[in-house]
């Protein structure tokens, strides 16, 4: 249940997003080429699913624990997402370029991950909407109107709708490849999201009649798209638990506007220029992601929530006080229960953060996760809450190999479940 920490997390979102500038770029590239942006996208998701099936002989492991715990089904569907990103976006670099590409995306993006964040879509839980995240998605969206004045006798409002709804897709995938992280492992995680994205590209190229296999370019350069894919998809599995979604797409925007800015007056598509018109919808754009932000400091993983006052479930206290077991598995999944994580070592400075791990009399392990902040401190005043719901506790719990958790160790009322009745 370890995180990557914060500041690393950050720069490899950072990086992710420069990589999707480039990708969109190479992938509009062999549209133009092939003639077929799904085409393209299908070759894209093709490339990176055969790098990641190469691993899986060594991902046994997660992969039984993915196959073996029951989780929502539309984890299962975050490729859909990113089948939708990469065809929009190789549709798209042609006809309007790198850069006001990007600026939807950043809007649908951004948008996407405000409700992903809000309905605590995501395996860092609920992130609740401020007036600093509306303002500043109100703002990104702003940005593409004055993106599109520079488009005049070519401005194109059906593309750049769907090039905004494609970005809130892609932040919906990042929450559910970051659930499947969880449960299994980031490489597993990847893999199951190019696979679903592969089969429904494969198969709306087909129904399309844009399939044509023996007249894809030759040079090898058009094909570093799946690669770079691959890139993006393992930084948002590995790193959206540590940062939530809205905060991880943030890091990404600052790399995609960078990249794109720069690939468009670099490296444009042909019969592109980079117009000022762009240049201030992005600078926007910048100025929308920092208030989207800017109350997203601090790890609200690791901190009590301004909203959270720190009482118990009503339903699952109720539960526990009749000592009726069954309710209490009915009732912890949507309940929010706190994980704590404490400093391992002989000094809190600079020690490496964990969750404890409690084992019983019998040699098994078992995730301790209490009601509320009271019950917390009761048992070790010093650690930190990490608030989740009961389901992500539960997820975790398996992903790291326990055998029961144990719910408020130290009272006022302590009950000891099963992971697999749990999980039921």
């Amino acid at each position: 249940m370890r995180r990557i920490p914060s500041g690393a997390a950050v720069g490899v979102a950072v990086l992710a997003g420069a990589m999707v500038g480039v990708q969109g770029r190479i992938n509009g590239e062999l549209a133009t080429r092939t003639g077929s942006a799904l085409e393209t996208a299908a070759a894209s998701f093709a490339i990176g699913l055969a790098m990641l099936a190469a691993a899986m002989p060594w991902r046994a492991q997660p992969t039984r624990r993915l196959l073996r715990t029951k989780g929502r089904w539309w984890w299962w569907l975050g490729g859909f997402g990113g089948a939708f990103l990469v065809s929009m976006s190789a549709h798209g670099v042609p006809q309007i370029g790198v850069a006001l590409v990007t600026v939807c995306l950043v809007a649908g993006t951004t948008a996407g991950a405000l409700l992903t964040d809000q309905l605590g879509l995501g395996p860092s839980g609920k992130h609740p909407a401020t007036f600093w995240r509306f303002a500043g998605v109100a703002i990104v969206v702003a940005a593409v109107a004055i993106g599109a004045v520079g488009e005049s006798g070519s401005f194109k409002p059906a593309l750049f709708l769907l090039l905004i709804l494609a970005g809130a897709a892609s932040a919906v995938q990042q929450a559910a490849n970051g659930q499947l992280r969880v449960i299994s492992d980031v490489v597993v995680a990847s893999f199951v999201s190019f696979l679903g994205g592969t089969l429904v590209l494969v198969i709306a190229t087909i129904v399309a009649g844009d399939l044509h296999l023996g007249l894809l370019p030759s040079a090898p350069w058009l094909y570093l798209g799946g690669p770079l894919g691959v890139f993006y998809i393992l930084a948002g599995a590995a790193t959206v638990r540590s940062l939530g979604v809205l905060r991880f797409v943030l890091g990404v925007v600052a790399g995609q506007l960078i990249a794109a800015v720069v690939i468009d007056a670099a490296w444009p598509a042909p019969g592109i220029s980079l117009r000022p018109a762009t240049v201030i919808g992005a600078l926007v754009t910048v100025i929308g992601v920092w208030l989207s932000g800017r109350d997203q400091g601090h790890d609200s993983a690791s901190e009590e929530s301004p909203e959270d006052v720190g009482e118990a479930d009503a339903d699952l206290a109720a539960a526990l006080e009749g000592s009726d077991l069954e309710a209490v598995r009915r009732r912890l999944p949507a309940a929010r229960v706190l994980v704590p994580v404490t400093a391992t070592g002989e000094e809190a400075t600079g020690a490496e953060m964990a969750v404890p791990r409690l084992i019983g009399k019998d040699g098994r392990h078992a995730l301790p996760i209490f009601t509320s902040y009271d019950a917390l401190r009761a048992w070790q005043p010093d650690a930190r809450p990490v608030p989740m719901s009961g389901e992500q506790a539960l997820v975790a719990a398996v992903s790291e190999g326990y055998q029961a958790v144990v719910i408020d160790v130290a009272g006022p009322i302590t009950q000891v479940l099963e992971i697999e009745a749990a999980a039921d």
